[in-house]
């Protein structure tokens, strides 16, 4: 099914289709030679409503991360432990219940990713004091958790980011 196209300076409203869109000007910008009329097909469909924690998702999450090995993603399918692991805060209903979760089954985890959109990642504290000092505490039993961050998507050139750990 082909992306819709969009217009010169048009976004969709906040009761759109859309999730974590970016606007056609920087579309053209990031990639001017295969997207010359900034045809949005980096936009990610929202979830609808009870598409939470769809499990078919992660890999289209993966790729606009432009991540290509073994990690583990959430939403996604229970499997073996990896390296890395990407959580999408705003595809998931409870992001601290899959952090927790992944700390505690997955001790060979050794980078975190929390990724979502700036304010959603404050709102669920997950990018401030509440977190910080939760993850000192796991580090004193996960010698091995290298770096746990919180970011924007790939998709916003310079994004936000904010090192939670160490």
């Amino acid at each position: 099914m082909p992306r819709p196209t969009c217009p010169h300076s048009v976004k969709p409203g906040p009761h759109s289709q859309f999730f974590g869109v970016i606007g056609c000007d920087i579309a053209r910008k990031l990639n001017p030679e295969k997207n010359p009329r900034g045809e949005c097909d980096h936009w990610i469909y929202a979830p609808p409503p009870g598409g939470m924690d769809n499990q078919n998702m992660s890999d289209e999450l993966l790729r606009g991360e432009s991540v290509n090995g073994a990690v583990n993603c959430y939403p996604g399918t229970p499997g073996s432990c990896h390296k890395e692991c990407f959580i999408f805060i705003d595809w998931v209903s409870d992001p601290w219940k899959c952090l927790e979760r992944h700390i505690q089954n997955c001790p060979k985890t050794q980078r975190i990713y929390l990724i979502g959109a700036w304010d959603r990642l404050s709102h669920h504290q997950l990018r401030g004091r509440k977190v910080k000092h939760w993850l000192k505490g796991v580090g004193l039993l996960r010698p091995d958790l290298v770096n746990v961050q919180a970011r924007e998507a790939a998709i916003y050139r310079n994004g936000r980011r904010e090192h939670l750990y160490p």
